[in-house]
């Protein structure tokens, strides 16, 4: 083709359904990409919930942990500490089987304990627990101790719904990126602590960087 040929295709009018045509797929790029964020956190919002905070949280902050994972243990109070002198932030918790086929147990009955509204009781049971082996003595010890039911414990510890909560939280974890724990996930943003655990004042400095990109 000519010189001349392609000066009479790329006229003024030309380029402006060139503009338009792009405007459009940014558009549509743009739109996709809403929903797939808000597809991505109603997943995310499928977890054990805790609201350190006594007035409405602006920042949702996602803790992936592994109950045998020694940094987990280590960052969970600086975390919730953390939460809590923000004020506004919501922690949500998402366990991970990474160690295995006891962190998958474990994970299994931390979804058990919520169903009778002892999260919270069971996962500091787990973090401050140590290599404990959880087999049907020390999990009737624990129940005991954290005044559960044990027989619906157990119902809820071995039902599918516990099984597919694992699977959800591994199948998020895979689509955001995550390979490790502990890993924190905030405003479609994640940190993972590398070369020493931080403090309170890091991770609120982290709660402020998400929220300017929220």
């Amino acid at each position: 083709m000519s010189k001349f040929d392609i000066n009479k295709i790329i006229t003024p009018f030309n380029l402006i359904i060139v503009a338009i045509a792009a405007t459009s797929i940014y558009a549509a790029y743009t739109a996709y990409s809403n929903w797939a964020t808000l597809n991505e956190m109603s997943h995310v919002a499928k977890g054990h919930r805790v609201q350190v905070a006594e007035q409405p949280a602006n920042l949702q902050v996602t803790l992936f942990y592994d109950y045998q994972c020694g940094f987990c243990a280590q960052l969970d109070p600086i975390v919730r500490e953390a939460a809590k002198k923000d004020g506004e932030v919501e922690l949500l918790f998402k366990f991970l089987p990474f160690f295995g086929e006891r962190s998958e147990k474990m994970g299994r009955m931390a979804y058990a304990a919520g169903q009778q509204n002892k999260f919270l009781e069971v996962h500091d049971y787990f973090l401050e627990g140590g290599n404990r082996a959880y087999d049907e003595e020390e999990i009737r010890n624990m129940t005991q101790e954290l005044s559960l039911n044990y027989d619906q414990f157990m119902k809820d510890t071995n039902s599918a719904a516990a099984k597919q909560r694992i699977d959800d939280n591994m199948s998020l974890a895979m689509s955001l990126g995550i390979y490790s724990t502990p890993t924190l996930y905030m405003a479609r943003d994640f940190f993972v602590p590398e070369g020493g655990m931080p403090d309170v004042n890091k991770i609120r400095e982290l709660f402020d960087e998400a929220r300017q990109r929220l």
